[in-house]
């Protein structure tokens, strides 16, 4: 019984108090109501977006490159990715920069503390909030409502433009390291088209397929042409031909041999197109031909992987997804007056009960 007497006997003292709480309480009020009215209306602008993908600044998925299609939305990598551009301080220096916000915000640009200030000002004005829909909704608050929704807007746009430059930098690098392989590639393709001219002036072969064919051909027709001779020869020689004849014979005979034997053998000091040097140099000149032409189409690739990254980069492909534009904002978003009145009467309605409760055990 000792509890519900000790309930009683409070509510009793807060009765018996009734007149100076309530007083107070309704002086709280109005106090509170007519000091609401001097607070500044503030006015909150929100602009929606989804990260892109970053496979629309893949160069090998924008040119067909690569079997995998290109996902227009991004992943949670690129959410978080943006978040954190959104949080970073060099947005905000450039939202303070392009709309004056010293002056706006009434901050002493000369004070020591001033660019802390304002980062704070505009921190407590700006939220950043990743939806249950895996969006991002970026609100700014101003009391006027007009440069609420740009400011919004302009901060939705410097992050694409500060996402888009980390992209266009990390293509930068790529195209730069191509640039390079090309260079070395072409100085390499210089020095074995120099050692294959040496190759060429002491082994004059200039194209292998062509050239076997020929060299096969004319040692089969001076060979065949030498044999025929022979024979005739041997024939008339063996039928007491004219002596002349014979001597014709033997004269042809001696050419066609000197001809073969320079079709099959070098002669000493001179560069003659002959099956024993086409033999020497084929494999040399051929491995080369071969390094030459590989190496050219490396070259070739890097080329077109070089130019595809560079119009990557200056294709300027978006890192977000507008969903909606933030527009002027009808209403306030703060100060909610009507909660305020109510919490600071019900405050002061709670403390004078409690302060009368005390006050017995205070004497």
């Amino acid at each position: 019984m000792e509890e519900p007497e000790q309930i009683k006997d409070a509510i009793r003292i807060v009765w018996d108090n009734k007149k100076p709480i309530l007083s107070w309480s309704i002086a709280v009020f109005v106090i509170t109501a007519v000091g609401s009215l001097f607070l500044k209306n503030y006015y909150q602008a929100t602009t929606t977006f989804y990260p892109a993908s970053q496979d629309l600044s893949k160069p090998e998925l924008i040119f067909g490159n690569s079997p995998k299609e290109a996902d227009f939305y991004g992943t949670g990598q690129d959410l978080d990715r943006l978040l954190t551009i959104c949080q970073s301080n060099e947005i905000k220096d450039q939202l303070i920069a392009r709309f004056g916000l010293y002056a706006h915000y009434k901050i002493d640009s000369l004070k020591p503390l001033a660019h802390h200030k304002i980062r704070k000002k505009l921190n407590g004005l700006m939220e950043v909030v990743k939806t249950k829909y895996e969006a991002i909704d970026l609100s700014i608050e101003d009391q006027d409502r007009t440069i609420a929704a740009q400011m919004a807007n302009a901060t939705r746009d410097l992050v694409n433009q500060s996402a888009n430059q980390l992209i266009t930098d990390r293509l930068h690098k790529v195209a730069t390291s191509y640039q390079i392989s090309i260079n070395e590639k072409q100085h390499l393709l210089q020095t074995l088209n120099d050692s294959l001219m040496q190759l060429r002036k002491k082994y004059p072969i200039y194209n292998i397929d062509a050239q076997t064919e020929s060299l096969s051909t004319i040692a089969a027709q001076v060979g065949n042409d030498l044999a025929g001779e022979l024979a005739r020869y041997e024939s008339l020689r063996k039928n007491n031909a004219p002596k002349d004849t014979l001597m014709y014979l033997q004269a042809r005979i001696r050419g066609l041999e000197t001809q073969l034997k320079s079709i099959t053998k070098s002669v000493p000091g001179t560069v003659t197109f002959n099956l024993e040097n086409f033999n020497e140099g084929m494999s040399l000149i051929h491995s080369l031909d071969l390094t030459i032409e590989r190496l050219q189409i490396q070259v070739n690739e890097d080329r077109i992987r070089h130019q595809n990254t560079v119009n990557t980069s200056q294709s300027g492909a978006p890192s977000l997804i507008t969903i909606a534009q933030a527009e002027v904002p009808i209403y306030k978003s703060r100060p909610v007056r009507s909660m305020l009145v109510l919490a600071a009467t019900l405050f002061a309605l709670l403390s004078l009960s409690l302060y009368y409760l005390l006050k017995p055990y205070w004497k």
